[in-house]
């Protein structure tokens, strides 16, 4: 594989992921993005977990959580990951995106942890039906996302909030269980 081959690749999916996360959210609103009001969302991105939180409904239970301080250096070595996460505000959802490298780019993939303050499990889209599972004593479903490439956790935190964890790459089948064992170690952080 040549180098450009590779960029490619890199940058393919990097949009795969975008569009994963932004499919998580549940309703979309035509049009370009504008400045928040005071009850918005105002969004602040930076790199290796030290964004400044959106502004957040007041009574959210995720209101102080920080996506990327979700995986700690154990949990993170536990999942291959080797690198600090990269936040990002996407659509209704605060992230953190890691990235998971293999021998080959096809074997590599990245997670995302999601969290939605304003949308619970009820609000879960994805390809085909979810399939519902509890993640610590939490209830959770379990969706395929992204046409097939990505294989999502979505762990219930209130009835209208949740934490999205999801594993993107090649095959969202084959990468479920990677969700299911990312899943496990981010649902005890969760308040």
């Amino acid at each position: 594989m040549i180098s450009g081959d590779k960029s490619v690749k890199r940058a393919l999916l990097v949009m795969a992921v975008v569009a994963l996360s932004a499919s998580a959210c549940s309703d979309e609103t035509p049009g370009e993005p504008t400045a928040a009001s005071k009850t918005g969302t105002t969004t602040t991105t930076k790199q290796n977990g030290t964004s400044s939180a959106p502004t957040s409904p007041a009574d959210s239970p995720l209101k102080a959580v920080q996506p990327c301080d979700l995986l700690d250096e154990s949990a993170m070595g536990a999942l291959g990951i080797k690198k600090p996460g990269t936040a990002e505000t996407i659509g209704k959802a605060r992230s953190c995106q890691w990235r998971v490298e293999k021998d080959s780019i096809a074997d590599s993939y990245t997670f995302a942890v999601a969290l939605f303050e304003t949308l619970g499990l009820s609000d879960v889209k994805g390809d085909g039906n979810p399939t519902p599972l509890t993640v610590g004593s939490r209830k959770a479903v379990r969706t395929l996302r992204g046409q097939g490439a990505g294989c999502a956790v979505s762990i219930e935190i209130s009835a209208k909030s949740r934490v999205d964890v999801q594993a993107l790459g090649s095959s969202g089948e084959k990468l479920c269980p990677a969700a299911l064992e990312a899943a496990k170690l981010v649902e005890p952080e969760l308040p």
